[in-house]
């Protein structure tokens, strides 16, 4: 994924030559752009990174609104409770001490 580092603007992804073989740019954008525009970078539909002091904190990825969409993204968050749970039973963690853990290990 190639990423688009443009600050203060909500750029829409650039494309060039045959779209097979190009990947999109994900839009970055700052905690305070993101609350100042949080409506218009939404309704834009598409994927964004949020970024602090320059490190991506969190992505945003639009879900499709059709019941099979919103099906499949239950289903997905449901394995990946399951998922954390698995591990940090397997680790001895909790939830809590486990996600603590992926947040420093992701800095």
């Amino acid at each position: 994924m190639t990423v688009n580092t443009t600050k203060g603007k909500t750029p829409r992804p650039k494309t060039s030559g045959s779209k097979s073989q190009d990947a999109p740019r994900l839009t970055r954008v700052g905690v305070k752009e993101f609350r100042d525009k949080a409506t218009q970078l939404l309704a834009q539909a598409t994927p964004f990174a949020v970024e602090r002091h320059g490190k991506v904190i969190g992505f945003y990825t639009p879900l499709g609104t059709s019941p099979e969409q919103q099906d499949r993204v239950v289903q997905a968050a449901t394995r990946l409770d399951d998922t954390m749970s698995r591990v940090a039973d397997e680790l001895g963690l909790s939830l809590d001490e486990l996600e603590d853990l992926l947040v420093r290990e992701a800095q």
